[in-house]
């Protein structure tokens, strides 16, 4: 793949929840501070493939990268010993959150190899995902992004871009809890809506 590869630089973004009402707005990543707003935080993992003409390049085959931030510099660290280069016409295919053993068939086109993702069974929402510390949730949010490195450029440094898409539905509960109940005179009861309960869970539902 040529004798001085470029290193390559990760950058990585995610979208938010959107049209969703304020108050309504799901809690991921940091449960108690970051609303609708999806975040990566020092310790999140993902799993990245390189790929070309149908073949995993340089052995970048879920290779896991893990975001760090410690020093207030956004970084996605590799395994040790393991490096990522730029090389041209090489993309790459990457998911969140990082599980082993995940395979792809990089003989298949993008869409493909992202919608194998979805169906793999490793990757699928937790049925239970009520634990306090909210990574059952935020590890049941599957995301993936798809990349190319900008070519013709003479830098000695690259930078892959991968946006992240939320890949499965948010269910939004909103279960109505009454905290005051009156007997009126002429009987029956009246019951009166105090404060609301809101959830979310991530997921699938299949497209119509």
């Amino acid at each position: 793949m040529g004798s001085n590869p470029i290193p390559l630089t990760i950058r990585a973004t995610a979208e938010d929840f959107g049209n969703l009402p304020q108050a309504e707005a799901p809690l991921t990543r940091v449960p108690t501070e970051d609303g609708n707003t999806t975040v990566f935080r020092t310790g999140d993992a993902i799993g990245i493939f390189a790929l070309k003409d149908g073949a995993i390049v340089d052995g970048i085959n879920n290779t896991k990268l893990t975001y760090n931030n410690a020093s207030g510099t956004d970084s996605w660290e590799t395994p040790t010993g393991t490096a990522l280069y730029y090389y041209e016409g090489v993309s790459y295919i990457a998911y969140y959150p990082y599980k082993d053993n995940i395979a792809i068939d990089a003989t298949q086109g993008t869409d493909a190899i992202i919608a194998s993702l979805l169906d793999n069974s490793d990757l699928q929402p937790a049925t239970d995902q009520s634990n306090t510390d909210g990574s059952g949730y935020t590890g049941s949010d599957l995301m993936t992004a798809f990349g190319t490195p900008p070519a013709g450029s003479t830098a000695s440094e690259k930078i892959l871009t991968l946006e992240f898409n939320i890949s499965f539905s948010l269910l939004v509960l909103v279960p109505r809890v009454f905290v005051q109940c009156t007997a009126p005179a002429n009987g029956g009861f009246v019951y009166r809506s105090g404060a609301k309960l809101l959830l979310w869970i991530p997921m699938q539902i299949p497209s119509p």
